[in-house]
């Protein structure tokens, strides 16, 4: 069951606002895996046309938030193995690639910000709602700082997965070890400026080969 109450919009298009909305229901747990997903219940909570609803709908249904059978029902998916997977080596690769720009093009204040935000991640690895968000508040810093609207297109499209996503991986105690490690190593790079070394640990973080 949806609970939408009528809380000031954020700003954006009613599609950008219904996607926020709901994405976040989904990622943080309020709608579970296999509930209904009823537009002409969100459009009326909300006080909008179905229109914006079935496109924000069809947005989380491209990151598997959901699965549409037209006329039929919309309901919330569950999450499989390799899908936690799939994400986790999404948000690895996303981040080797923009922790390696933010150790080059950065100034000092900028990366130390950066790095603060990985100690952070490294404190909590084995609590898997808090390293969720701050990896997805690490994502989000490094694209907004790499001032390149591709990569804040990405993020804007995919933090409640990722965030979900997260959340489901299971983190070994071993494998958590190896994990802290690599955020140390990140944020020793990230402070020193080292693109190549910050590049290898974000991948080692998340396990990427």
């Amino acid at each position: 069951m949806i609970h939408l109450g009528r809380q000031a919009a954020p700003q954006g298009s009613l599609a950008d606002i219904v996607f926020q909305r709901v994405g976040r229901q989904i990622a943080d747990g309020e709608l579970s895996p296999g509930d209904s997903v009823n537009d002409n219940a969100i459009a009326a909570a909300m006080g909008v046309s179905r229109t914006p609803v079935r496109e924000a709908l069809q947005r989380l249904e491209r990151i598997g938030m959901i699965v549409l059978a037209p006329s039929r029902y919309t309901r919330v998916t569950s999450l499989a193995d390799d899908e936690v997977a799939g994400w986790r080596e999404f948000i690895g690769q996303q981040l080797s690639v923009l922790s390696r720009t933010a150790s080059i093009r950065l100034a000092d204040a900028a990366r130390e910000d950066a790095a603060r935000r990985v100690d952070e991640m490294a404190t909590c690895v084995s609590d898997p709602d808090r390293y969720a968000r701050a990896a997805v508040d690490l994502y989000g810093h490094l694209a907004l700082q790499s001032l390149n609207d591709v990569h804040r297109a990405l993020v804007e499209e995919t933090s409640f997965a990722l965030i979900r996503a997260l959340r489901a991986w299971v983190v070994e105690p071993h494998v958590a070890r190896r994990v802290e490690g690599a955020l140390q190593h990140l944020g020793a790079a990230l402070r020193a400026g080292d693109g190549d070394v910050a590049e290898r640990s974000a991948r080692a973080a998340y396990l990427i080969e």
